[in-house]
């Protein structure tokens, strides 16, 4: 099944691909373009996937970007429904707790350290971008799960 899992931030959706439980590939939809090409990109990127897989907001003390993020979020699982893709929201406390094999009391720049490390063994290649690093690690969290 090919798996899509998703770190949304308010300017982009960072994305891995996975199929039968393998990496393919990872990459970047950027939201600051034409409505009409995000849409299109979107679609592409979700098109023939069996889930996405989507990290699971919460409230931090930033609420505007709680705000903003939420609406990305939307913005995927609408576009999700209408390809009939089934969507999973995976927290940050599942994916790191079993992925980065720490606390998730560690501070963040600690979890998002391992995450760098994890996700470029498993791309078998350097990751600089956290956001990356955790849309590898949800996706290789997720594939090893059964719906």
């Amino acid at each position: 099944m090919k798996i899509i899992a998703i770190d949304p931030d308010t300017k982009s959706i960072n994305y891995a691909v996975y199929g039968n439980e393998q990496y393919i590939r990872h990459g970047k939809i950027s939201r600051e373009i034409d409505i009409k090409k995000y849409d299109f990109e979107m679609r592409n990127l979700l098109k023939g996937a069996g889930l996405v897989a989507i990290e699971d907001q919460y409230l931090g003390k930033n609420v505007v970007t709680f705000k903003k993020l939420i609406k990305v979020v939307g913005e995927v699982e609408y576009i999700a429904k209408l390809l009939g893709i089934k969507i999973k929201p995976v927290t940050p406390q599942a994916w790191q707790t079993k992925m980065l094999r720490i606390s998730n009391k560690a501070k963040r720049p600690e979890r998002k350290k391992k995450a760098l490390i994890i996700a470029g063994a498993i791309a078998k290649e350097t990751i600089t971008d956290h956001n990356f690093a955790d849309a590898i690690c949800i996706g290789s969290y997720i594939s090893r799960r059964r719906f």
